[in-house]
């Protein structure tokens, strides 16, 4: 009896634990979150229901706030719904400075563009910049091209160490490392100076030690004269102290070989050693801190060349600023700029003519111009678009207009 009933204590217990556990293992995960952000609340919910026959958990947010938006959801995958490829970059960019300064994993990109962005959305993916992109706007294509993009967003979520996404900390090593590579290259050049300052010196040194023994063997020999000591051979005594003195020297000369040829030895080979990381480095450096893109401006009104140096520096542009067209083609002849903002009306020639003379380069017409010019008349634009310009920016210019129409250009790339 007493055996019955200890064998049967064990499978009591084990029953009980046994739904315990079982409950744990049905514990479904929790499905990965796909927001879709945009600007028009219609639209937005429209391709929430329409991914919700899918997907199990889609969201829609139209607030603008891609901080506060990422906060509430924490996506997987984000959609950027918006109509304007600028406010999409700009909605995306806020998020990523939000999630490098908390160290946060960025979620998958999917980008809804129109026809005319496909090229620009299509060098935003081979940048890793986004995931992927659907032409959606007016009227999507395929309507199941979406949920297939999202979907396999969502299969695969980005490594917290994605290498596309350069952290802070990434950057701060980078400047580090420039600048130890700065310091290194005047170390070593202070490092050059100084061997051939001591070089010099211990030349001098042999110089004066030569002149001192001279000026006393002469001393010493004419000594006679003055009854100090006797001399039977002067000209023996001499050729004495010339030998001594060719011995001395050439003893202070091997000296300061060998030791600064020690030193140069060790300069270069440490030169030599730290060279190849030094390289690495700056490479590392120039893909993780991108080029910032080149401008020439050409405009004859000092103010307004004062004007948009000041406003494209703050645009994080390099500015190039040239009064005419011919130091415009000067400039050129040296420099290759990512583009030109140029004025219709110079005091050489117009900006259509010269234009024109750039197009008609075939060193220079991938350049994009933007002409500018106070006259908004139909015609003006006409002509400048004929002559080759990609588009036009009217005086006075708005700063918004302004960075809207060169990130265009920029995004388009190199114009035919």
């Amino acid at each position: 009896m007493s055996n019955s009933t200890a064998s049967a204590t064990p499978v009591a217990n084990s029953a009980e634990s046994a739904p315990t556990e079982a409950v744990a293992d049905k514990v479904p995960p929790v499905p990965p979150c796909v927001l879709i952000a945009g600007d028009d609340a219609f639209e937005v919910q429209q391709i929430v229901e329409h991914l919700r026959h899918h997907l199990e958990r889609v969201e829609g947010a139209t607030g603008g706030d891609a901080v506060s938006d990422f906060r509430q959801h924490s996506p997987t995958v984000l959609v950027l719904a918006f109509k304007e490829l600028e406010h999409a970059e700009r909605y995306y960019a806020a998020l990523q400075r939000h999630v490098h300064s908390e160290e946060e994993r960025l979620p998958k990109v999917v980008l809804l563009c129109g026809k005319d962005d496909t090229a620009a959305a299509f060098d935003l993916c081979k940048q890793r910049y986004i995931d992927d992109y659907v032409l959606y706007w007016p009227n999507p294509q395929d309507g199941l091209h979406l949920p297939l993009s999202v979907w396999r967003a969502s299969q695969e979520p980005r490594s917290a160490h994605d290498s596309s996404v350069a952290s802070p900390d990434l950057h701060r090593h980078a400047q580090q490392l420039e600048d130890l590579d700065q310091a290194l290259a005047a170390g070593f050049e202070q490092g050059e100076q100084q061997v051939s300052a001591a070089h010099e010196s211990l030349s001098k040194l042999e110089r004066a030690l030569a002149a001192e023994h001279d000026d006393f063997s002469h001393r010493l020999v004419q000594s006679e004269a003055n009854g100090i000591i006797q001399i039977r051979d002067a000209p023996a005594l001499a050729k004495e102290f010339a030998q001594f003195k060719d011995q001395t020297l050439a003893k202070a000369r091997l000296v300061r070989e060998e030791g600064l040829a020690s030193i140069s030895s060790w300069a270069r080979g440490l030169k030599d050693t730290v060279a190849p990381t030094l390289r690495e480095t700056r490479q590392l450096a120039a893909k993780i801190r991108p080029r910032r893109p080149v401008l020439l401006v050409v405009d004859d009104d000092e103010i307004m060349r004062s004007l948009l140096r000041s406003v494209l520096d703050s645009l994080q542009y390099q500015v190039v600023v040239v009064s005419s067209g011919q130091e415009a083609l000067r400039e050129l002849v040296h420099l290759r700029p990512d583009a030109i903002l140029m004025d219709i009306r110079l005091t050489d020639t117009d900006g259509v003519t010269l234009t024109r003379q750039l197009k008609g380069s075939a060193e220079l017409r991938h350049i994009p111009v933007l002409l500018m010019s106070g006259d908004s008349r139909r015609e003006t634009l006409v002509n400048g678009m004929a002559a080759g310009a990609v588009d036009f920016i009217t005086k006075p210019f708005r700063l918004q207009v302004i960075r809207s129409k060169l990130e265009k250009a920029l995004r388009r790339g190199p114009s035919a």
